[in-house]
């Protein structure tokens, strides 16, 4: 039950039991730098597994038409499941490619307890066409919320990374900031159509981003992963991204950093973003509201367009 870190340090009994979250699994319980070791050590195992067979010929086993996994996806979520189970194993683990619910909230089967959501390749349509936007995602959640975050991109060798209370970095060294752009008139604004190939699904997106590109804004852009959309709004390189459709493992470790950095993450309609809902919000926080404006109409009702039916809520 004993774990090395990569810096050798050993873990005493105690030191375990903290790691582990104690009985209860409160995040005070946790020794979180030590789950941040396990979490850089998982990611970069796997994406030299991603770095490895990056354009290489690597073939689609075709999970649905749309939503593509490969022998890298498999080998990276079982390389990084058993890492965590070594280290950590009393605590519960949801990766993409092991997970068979429905995409409702409770077939997630989230609870309190400390989990482990991950995506072992985000964007691997990406990965598979040898577009460079692909990632390992990995968080750590307690109660819902996410209290470790790392986002790496083997191919770039950028490596995004969170702590609850402790800031995002960039590279383990580069303090995140979102950008200082005010009018979404200067904004790029980062979005995905998802793998729901539904009709109306697809005319809601479309209609949707007409008017997100009508608001006017300078500039839309799909790039083909979340987490690394969502770390590139930390990083000040987008200015907000949104999207409806995505699940925890897409946006876990993301929502971490982005908060870290100093981004204003929420749901669609302004309420507190949540891990199951699957939509999301993310810009810095002179445009965020203004895009949520966008997104609802002025009278503060979700019209036709949008997959929800409740009134949007206050953001200012």
């Amino acid at each position: 039950r004993g774990f090395r870190s990569e810096s050798s340090v050993e873990m005493t009994k105690s030191g375990e039991e903290k790691a582990n979250g104690g009985e209860n699994g409160k995040v005070e319980e946790l020794d979180l730098k030590a789950c941040l070791e396990v979490a850089l050590k998982c990611a970069k195992g796997a994406g030299e597994m991603i770095r490895k067979t990056f354009r290489s010929g690597i073939r689609d086993q075709k999970k649905t038409e749309t939503d593509p996994v490969t022998e890298t996806d498999l080998a990276c979520e079982k390389f990084i499941k058993e890492t965590i189970e070594k280290a950590f194993p009393d605590h519960e683990f949801l990766g993409e490619e092991g997970y068979t619910g429905t995409g409702t909230g409770e077939s997630y089967n989230l609870s309190d307890r400390p989990t482990w959501v991950c995506d072992p390749v985000d964007g691997t349509a990406n990965f598979l066409h040898g577009l460079a936007w692909t990632c390992v995602s990995i968080a750590l959640v307690v109660k819902a919320q996410p209290v470790v975050g790392v986002v790496y991109n083997p191919v770039s060798e950028e490596l995004f990374t969170a702590v609850k209370g402790q800031g995002a970095f960039l590279n383990e060294s580069q303090r995140l900031q979102p950008s200082s752009v005010t009018e979404l008139t200067n904004a790029c604004i980062c979005t995905e159509f998802g793998a729901n190939r539904d009709p109306e699904v697809v005319k809601r997106k479309v209609q949707l981003m007409q008017r997100v590109v009508m608001a006017p804004v300078q500039a839309v852009r799909c790039l083909g992963s979340c987490a690394l959309n969502m770390c590139s709004v930390a990083a000040g390189r987008l200015d907000a991204y949104y999207e409806w459709g995505m699940h925890p493992w897409d946006v876990a470790a993301s929502w971490l950093i982005c908060a870290e950095a100093g981004a204003r993450v929420s749901d669609l309609d302004g309420s507190d973003m949540t891990l199951t809902k699957r939509r999301t919000a993310v810009a810095n926080t002179h445009i965020h509201h203004k895009l949520l404006a966008v997104l609802t109409d002025e009278a503060g009702e979700a019209d036709g367009l949008m997959p929800w039916g409740q009134k949007r809520a206050r953001t200012e």
